[in-house]
This record gives C-alpha cells, sequence and structure tokens, in this order.
C-alpha cells in the first residue's frame, strides 16, 4: 500500500499444489481492515490463475481457514533417527509422551557460570 508491504505469505508449490508456510501482515496498521483475509484471497485467486487443484493452509484449524472452505485433514509424522542415542530418545518420545514435557522443562533451566 503506497509502496509499502503490509502482508506477505510463504509457501511451497509443489505440481498443482501450493501449500502456506506462513503469512505475514502489519496487524498494529490494518487490524480492522482484515488484511490477512484479504491476502488469503489473493492467494486463492492466484492458485487458481495458475490452475492449481489444491491451496492448503498447513498446520491447524483457525476459523478463517474454514471461511475458505478449508477441509481438515489428518497429518503425519515421519522420523528416523541418526543413533542409537536418538533411536532410545524417539522410542521414549512415543512409549512415554509425558517425557517431552520434562525435556522442554528441563532445557528452560540456565546452568550457572562455573566459578574458579
Amino acid at each position: 500500500m503506497d509502496g509499502r508491504v503490509i502482508a506477505a505469505v510463504l509457501g511451497l508449490c509443489h505440481k498443482d499444489s501450493f501449500l502456506i508456510i506462513m503469512g505475514a501482515f502489519d496487524i498494529e496498521g490494518f487490524k480492522s481492515q482484515s488484511v490477512g483475509a484479504l491476502m488469503f484471497e489473493q492467494v486463492a485467486k492466484d492458485c487458481i490463475a495458475r490452475g492449481d487443484r489444491v491451496l492448503d493452509f498447513t498446520i491447524g484449524d483457525e476459523p478463517y481457514k474454514k471461511h475458505f472452505g478449508a477441509q481438515p485433514s489428518p497429518m503425519w509424522m515421519v522420523t528416523q533417527t541418526g543413533s542409537a542415542a536418538g533411536a532410545v530418545a524417539a522410542y521414549a518420545l512415543v512409549q512415554v509422551p509425558w517425557i517431552k514435557l520434562v525435556a522442554k522443562r528441563m532445557a528452560e533451566f540456565k546452568l550457572l557460570p562455573v566459578r574458579t
């Protein structure tokens, strides 16, 4: 607007699909103008013009996605470990889901510098 970027979308194109990775807009200056909805409308128009068959909003079930006719679909996760320690950690995450929460909390602790 007036030579200034107020909204942007980062996505991936593959065959006849566009997958939105991230959208951003100037919420402070244009919150009441629905810039986010207008931005996604332009993305949809661009996809139609290119002949895309799929516009994927990816992760999340925010209400604005339903406004554009989005339908939920299952998510899949594929992992591969590179070491024995990684394999043990991956197994632990599947078998004991609360261990992930413990690991996150432990990561928040800051070690104090060693005094000599």
